[in-house]
């Protein structure tokens, strides 16, 4: 048995011990796509089936892998709540760093996502496809209903205990309704606001947030974002502003004790996008044009990803004869995910045995020095 095979079968026992949903001959399929990602650097059908020679003819393994994706048996709706579990419980940490974005492949497919922020990247936890560009193709609920909805699917999964949070730029954030909603629904929330919101302080002064950028520095105000009756919501405003930005950030949230400086890991998700694309699984060229196989695809794409993150994680566990001769001394230079396909690919032709098959992340205390 090669060593690729000993990995996928340990690979397929863990994912049909988290996902019970899914049978036999999908979880096997789902496994050997996600190791063919990993192995191929890309997801592209063809260059994936040519890195599965030990799983037969590179034709007959490309078909399969196509019907996969293409079998609406595999309901995602079915699979997130396990999926997400499985990726929540597998953490260490009591803070949780949530962010949504929207992404586009070209003019194919919008995608809308829901990540966990992990240092200096992105774990995809849910996500909803749809034609890109098409106003008629949109999610018919409109964008405030569709990322509650996929919130109310990870809330139960959060841990005892823990704080979180959700972060997302002006594009989305800057909606009094999903401000409203998301504290009703017990999140705390920074989102990045637009210049011309009105912001009124507790003194009563008022002003639109763009007179207050020329001043290029940083502060906070407690008040009243909005102005309008059915649309004030109360909470703090933070101004900050750097040598190296082009603009003073506005960033509003519910919670007067969360530093607006926490918003920087909001654009780990952009990272996150540029692994799952031209830096790593190259998602963005994989000419799936179907939302629902793309809905999948991404699956694929998020369970390859968790198991690079977790080998990128898991790096100090190794012995360290071991470790010598697979990490880098410059190993700080490499995200988390890169140093995971690294000594993956080490690891496959030296040690197998030490290719973590479940999940693990350490979410480091904010004043820990991070390394990504």
């Amino acid at each position: 048995m090669s060593s690729e095979q000993r990995v996928l079968y340990r690979w397929a026992n863990t994912l049909h011990s988290h996902l019970p949903v899914l049978n036999y001959w999908q979880v096997m399929g789902l496994a050997l796509f996600s190791l063919g990602v990993v192995l191929a650097r890309s997801c592209q059908l063809m260059v994936v089936a040519e890195e599965l020679a030990f799983a037969g003819k590179a034709d007959s393994v490309q078909r399969r892998l196509k019907r996969l994706i293409a079998n609406a048996h595999i309901e995602m709706e079915l699979i997130f709540p396990y999926w997400i579990e499985w990726v929540l419980t597998s953490v260490v940490g009591r803070e949780l760093d949530f962010l949504v974005d929207e992404t586009k492949l070209g003019q194919r497919i919008g995608v809308m996502m829901v990540s966990l922020a992990y240092r200096g990247r992105a774990i995809p936890l849910i996500w909803r496809c749809y034609r890109a560009n098409q106003a008629d193709a949109y999610p018919s609920e409109g964008q405030v209903q569709m990322i509650v909805d996929m919130l109310a699917t990870i809330r139960p999964a959060i841990p005892d205990g823990c704080q979180f949070r959700l972060q997302a730029d002006q594009g989305i954030g800057n909606s009094s309704d999903l401000m409203r909603r998301l504290s009703k629904a017990g999140w705390t929330f920074l989102f990045r606001v637009k210049e011309n919101s009105m912001f009124t302080t507790r003194g009563g002064f008022r002003f639109r947030l763009r007179d207050m950028a020329f001043t290029r520095r940083c502060g906070s105000a407690r008040g009243i974002l909005f102005t309008r009756s059915h649309r004030a919501i109360p909470g703090t405003l933070h101004m900050i502003w750097a040598e190296e930005y082009d603009e003073v950030w506005f960033l509003f949230t519910i919670d007067p004790l969360l530093s607006g400086n926490t918003y920087a890991r909001r654009y780990w998700q952009e990272e996150g996008f540029r692994d799952l694309k031209s830096g790593g699984w190259h998602w963005d060229v994989s000419f799936v044009r179907d939302p629902q196989h793309m809905h999948r695809l991404i699956f694929v794409l998020a369970l390859a990803y968790a198991w690079m993150v977790t080998l990128g994680t898991l790096t100090f566990a190794l012995p360290d004869t071991l470790r010598r001769q697979i990490v880098a001394a410059d190993e700080h230079r490499f995200s988390v995910f890169r140093q995971g396909i690294r000594v993956f690919k080490r690891l496959l032709s030296l040690a197998t045995e030490y290719i973590h098959a479940q999940f693990f992340f350490l979410i480091l205390p904010p004043s820990y020095p991070l390394r990504c």
